[in-house]
């Protein structure tokens, strides 16, 4: 009886920690040749390579905004490529590698992107940092932006406007921000909401 109890109590136990091991299948993808194109009415427009750090990194994600492509890896590398020639247009190191990768947010002149608890304004020609703003949570879901604000959501169950102007203050509850960076305004707020 007790022997079948200790296998109960050990099959209980280890069940959960195998469903949990990680994948350690690698691959290595070859571009499909002209033949199987042809071969499905397809023709391959460009190629373009992106760099990774290790085997265990990857792309975290990829968007398609406007005429760009925006694709960020789970290093935290964000690298834009023209969507029409697959031309790489800028890429950049965020420095906190390994974190979770959220969605970006795109305006007509700002690239908005999370790394741990830091939001970064990014100039959307360039890919230089304007901006750099400490926020008071880690961020639990992608952005959202427009051409005035751009909105976060945080784990702590709070929403936070960020003011993509100096002096925006329409919403909520004014709360200081360390502002980082070229030419930082004075008045660079974020605006909790819950």
């Amino acid at each position: 009886m007790r022997r079948l109890a200790a296998l109960a109590g050990l099959l209980l136990f280890a069940a959960p920690s195998l469903a949990q091991t990680q994948s350690s299948v690698y691959t290595e993808p070859v571009l499909p040749s002209s033949r199987d194109l042809d071969r499905l009415n397809l023709t391959m427009a460009w190629k373009a390579y992106v760099p990774m750090d290790a085997r265990s990194d990857g792309i975290a994600t990829m968007q398609l905004i406007d005429n760009q492509i925006y694709v960020q890896t789970r290093s935290n590398l964000l690298i834009v490529y023209s969507a029409a020639t697959g031309e790489e247009s800028w890429r950049v190191r965020l420095p906190k590698r390994n974190l979770p990768s959220f969605p970006v947010a795109v305006n007509h002149f700002d690239v908005l992107v999370v790394n741990g608890p830091n939001f970064f304004i990014l100039d959307r020609r360039n890919g230089k940092l304007k901006y750099t703003i400490d926020l008071p949570s880690t961020v639990a879901a992608g952005l959202a932006a427009d051409i005035e604000q751009c909105f976060v959501v945080l784990s702590s169950n709070r929403v936070i406007s960020v003011g993509l102007q100096p002096e925006d203050v329409r919403y909520g509850q004014r709360v200081r921000a360390k502002v980082e960076g070229p030419e930082a305004p004075t008045g660079m707020s974020l605006n909790i909401q819950s």
